[in-house]
């Protein structure tokens, strides 16, 4: 896994998986299927993953890349005026028919000095990655997809005998699960997480291309 952008620091509370909106390439649900209905061995797939934060915040050195030009647009269109911050880029190859999970750590980090140590723990789940034609486009398959974090929350308690207020913390999971038909080679918004901070947004954008099986 290749990572290529600094991770600002944000906490996530909630998330929802898809965009309301029809304005945005989303990872559609139709019906495909291969020529030969099996897996094709003579083919893989390499798999972009980025994470894009939308903000009022000056966007620095962590500039969306001329690939997702397009992307940013639809979101402009459909969230209103924003500034976009790549987070990070993920990637990852598996074979036709093949599946793959990766997880890892990182500093998603926050805002409070005491939560600034506590790490983020993440993951990727690709089941069943297969190519298939529908209606004359080059389709790639997920039977299922899964992008999860546990992040830190930070919480105050008091201690009985002081009265003192002390911060405790606990894990939390979210997570985007679904199952996708994404248009081959076009980077597609597959979902979007809130967080706790004021105007800002988490987005998850796929991009996957065949390629010659590893």
């Amino acid at each position: 896994m290749l990572k290529t952008a600094s991770i600002h620091r944000v906490v996530f509370l909630s998330l929802f998986v898809a965009v309301a909106t029809s304005g945005l390439t989303l990872g559609q649900t139709q019906t495909a299927s291969n020529a030969g209905g099996t897996p094709q061995n003579d083919i893989g797939h390499d798999i972009q993953a980025y994470l894009l934060m939308a903000s009022s915040d000056p966007v620095g050195k962590n500039k969306v890349p001329a690939s997702l030009d397009n992307v940013t647009r639809q979101l402009t269109a459909a969230l209103g005026p924003n500034n976009y911050s790549l987070l990070a880029r993920y990637i990852y190859s598996v074979k036709d028919g093949g599946s793959i999970e990766a997880t890892g750590i990182d500093n998603f980090g926050i805002t409070s000095p005491a939560l600034a140590a506590k790490p983020t723990y993440y993951g990727f789940h690709f089941e069943t990655v297969t190519f298939s034609v529908a209606k004359g486009q080059s389709i790639i398959q997920m039977r299922h997809m899964k992008f999860g974090m546990s992040v830190p929350i930070a919480s105050s308690i008091q201690n009985t005998v002081t009265k003192d207020a002390a911060e405790s913390f606990q894990y939390h999971d979210v997570s985007i699960t679904t199952e996708l038909n994404l248009p081959e080679g076009i980077p597609t918004v597959v979902g979007t997480m809130n967080i706790n901070q004021p105007d800002k947004l988490l987005i998850l954008v796929l991009m996957i291309k065949r390629s010659q099986a590893k």
